[in-house]
C-alpha cells in the first residue's frame, strides 16, 4: 500500500498550540495590512493625483492605486484556503490518548474455587387441578323417511 499523506497523530496540547501559531500569523497579517494602508491616510493622495492622465476609462476603475485593496485579494484568498486546509488537516490529526491501565500479573489469578449457593425461597404452591372436560354424549343418528 502507498500511503500519499501520512499525518502524524496530535494531541490535544499540540493541536492547541499550532492552532494558537495559526491564529496569531493571522492576526498579523491583519494589522500588517492596516498599517500599510493606513500610512497612506496621512498623506494627501489627493494633491499626488492631481495631474495624473488617464489614458482609458479602466484607469478610473482605481482612484488611488496605492491603497487599492483589490489588488492583494488573490493573495489574502490562497493564504485563507491554505489556513483553512491546515486547520482541517490537524482537525483530523488530533487523536485522544486513553490513560494506560495497569494489571499486575497475579491480579487474574483465582487461587480457589468460590461456591456461591443461591439464595432460598420458598416455592409457590402448585397450580389447582384444571376442571375437568364436559361429559360428552354420543346422539344416534336419526333417519329421515318420506
Amino acid at each position: 500500500m502507498i500511503y500519499l499523506l501520512e499525518v502524524p497523530a496530535l494531541s490535544g496540547t499540540n493541536l492547541m498550540v499550532v492552532m494558537g501559531i495559526l491564529t496569531l500569523v493571522f492576526v498579523g497579517i491583519i494589522f500588517f495590512m492596516r498599517t500599510r494602508f493606513n500610512r497612506f491616510s496621512d498623506s494627501d493622495l489627493t494633491a499626488v493625483h492631481a495631474d495624473r492622465q488617464k489614458k482609458s476609462p479602466l484607469d478610473s476603475r482605481n482612484k488611488y492605486p496605492e491603497v487599492d485593496a483589490f489588488r492583494y485579494s488573490g493573495t489574502l484568498l490562497n493564504y485563507g484556503l491554505l489556513a483553512a486546509l491546515g486547520a482541517a488537516i490537524l482537525a483530523f490529526s488530533w487523536t485522544q490518548y486513553d490513560a494506560e491501565i495497569f494489571i499486575p500479573d497475579d491480579a487474574l489469578e483465582i487461587e480457589d474455587d468460590i461456591e456461591i449457593e443461591p439464595p432460598r425461597t420458598a416455592e409457590p404452591p402448585p397450580p389447582p387441578p384444571p376442571p375437568p372436560p364436559p361429559v360428552i354424549e354420543e346422539v344416534p343418528d336419526e333417519e329421515i323417511v318420506e
